[in-house]
């Protein structure tokens, strides 16, 4: 029979896979599974990490739903998800980029905040928020951007997010 991995074990390789794709600026691949998708893959021993995500744009907002999983390869068995979708103002440049940025600094100092960035996150222009809610609400959380264009604070992207742990991982 095979072992799962710890939870130490799974927050790891969330830090290590999530570092390796989105965050790090990486390129996403086009999804074989999600008509128009695209996705990352990070793969180590038999961990398999997936974000896989769906874009458009409605007037001047770029769009987007998503998810990542770790599935336990050897069991073809999702141990965590995580759900994400919201906007970002298409004419406000670099907010994407600023995005990746704050969820890098969240991963690489250890914060687990539902998978997403820390708390507050500043850079030139932008200003990133990260807010847990209830646990049991709707969204177990919401991330949103301001930036200071011309003069005035301008929200200029909002995700609502939510993660679960699917199974009883052992804590050694």
């Amino acid at each position: 029979m095979l072992k799962l991995p710890t939870s130490r074990e799974l927050l790891d390789f969330f830090f290590e896979a999530s570092m390796a794709t989105y965050a790090s600026g990486a390129e996403a691949k086009e999804s074989t599974t999600l008509p128009g998708g695209k996705e990352y893959t990070y793969e180590r021993c038999d961990l398999r990490y997936v974000d896989r995500y769906v874009s458009g744009q409605v007037g001047n907002r770029g769009q987007s739903a998503g998810h990542t999983y770790i599935e336990f390869v050897p069991e073809q068995r999702v141990l965590w998800i995580a759900g994400y979708d919201g906007w970002w103002l298409k004419t406000c440049e670099g907010v994407n980029s600023f995005h990746r940025r704050a969820l890098m600094a969240a991963y690489e100092n250890r914060q687990f905040r539902y998978g997403r960035g820390p708390e507050e996150y500043e850079e030139e222009i932008f200003t990133y928020h990260h807010e847990e809610t209830e646990p049991l609400c709707e969204e177990n959380s919401r991330e949103w951007i301001y930036a200071k264009i011309d003069g005035d604070t301008r929200l200029v992207f909002e995700h609502f997010c939510f993660q679960r742990t699917l199974v009883e991982l052992p804590r050694k």
